[in-house]
């Protein structure tokens, strides 16, 4: 029986010691990754929506638990581009930025 010195022992020990059950959501995601690579789209986005919008401590559990790793890794590896997404964006606007910065450190000499 998990009372509330249980708790707080798992809560002082953090990642090291894993519940002894996941959380519903958290299962789900367990079940899709174990049968990756032969999962459909629609369960691939469904994993992809967990990593970028579940719980820190839920997506650590996730990638924190042996049994799973390897899928993980893979998955992560499959779908790089759309775990990513937002990366390319930024990435040309502060590029354009630099260039714009760099032409009026070169232009303010001059003029």
């Amino acid at each position: 029986m998990a009372g509330p010195a249980a708790t707080l022992r798992h809560q002082k020990l953090g990642a090291d010691v894993a519940p002894a059950s996941h959380e519903p959501a958290v299962e789900r995601i367990f079940q899709l990754l174990r049968r990756h690579p032969h999962i459909s789209s629609s369960e691939a986005s469904e994993i992809v929506r967990f990593l970028r919008q579940g719980r820190y401590r839920q997506v650590h559990q996730l990638a924190a638990d042996k049994s799973v790793r390897r899928q993980l890794d893979e998955f992560v590896k499959d779908r790089r581009q759309e775990l990513n997404d937002f990366a390319h964006p930024l990435t040309a606007i502060g590029l354009i930025l630099l260039f714009l910065a760099a032409l009026w450190g070169i232009w303010q000499p001059l003029g």
